[in-house]
């Protein structure tokens, strides 16, 4: 028995299937998303995990759970969740959708330049990106990026809930703006200091 977990959006959906793909139960949880201001879009990673959490649970119940052989993870790209010190989220995440980073993308796209940007990581630098949040939070939130310890993902930020380990995937790390898509496997090292 697998069990596949995708943050979304607007929910969580869980799926409980066996090995041969036939599909044992699904399962959709809903949660909120905020809008402090016009054009931003934020969730509190807290909430994805309790909502989770339940859903594990729900998604669980009436089997054997020792059977459970694996969980995979998908979800919403390129939102921004920072962990402090004792890896504890510092502020709601910020979403794929949220816009407010126009002047951060113009800063990378013009100063360092589209086209070592995209020499570097296969992309211009877009609103719904990791680093220019990063930038944002930088420019508009001092006192929490002097805080951040760690950056994740989304769904990494539940995958790591669950089983203590900081990881993320090629896919969703390269619309991090961050991967150096020259050497893959590699975040950038290279001479473009974003922060």
């Amino acid at each position: 028995m697998y069990m596949g977990i995708d943050l979304g959006t607007s929910s969580v959906k869980l799926l409980l299937m066996e090995k041969d793909g036939t599909i044992i139960k699904t399962l959709t949880k809903e949660y909120s998303i905020s809008y402090p201001k016009a054009t931003w879009a934020e969730q509190n990673p807290n909430e994805w995990w309790e909502v989770t959490k339940l859903g594990i649970k729900e998604v669980l119940e009436n089997t054997d759970k020792l059977s459970l052989k694996g969980i995979s993870f998908s979800g919403q790209m390129h939102g921004l969740v920072i962990l402090n010190d004792n890896d504890e989220v510092i502020r709601p995440a910020i979403l794929w959708c949220d816009q407010r980073t126009e002047k951060e993308c113009n800063y990378l796209n013009k100063e360092i330049g589209v086209k070592k940007i995209s020499e570097y990581t296969g992309n211009m630098a877009l609103t719904g990106f990791t680093a220019p949040k990063i930038l944002w939070i930088k420019n508009n939130e001092p006192e929490n990026f002097e805080k951040i310890k760690k950056i994740m993902l989304p769904k990494d930020y539940l995958a790591y809930m669950l089983s203590g380990v900081f990881a993320t995937d090629m896919s969703d790390a390269s619309g991090m703006l961050l991967l150096d898509s020259k050497k893959i496997e590699k975040w950038s090292t290279r001479d473009v200091r974003l922060f």
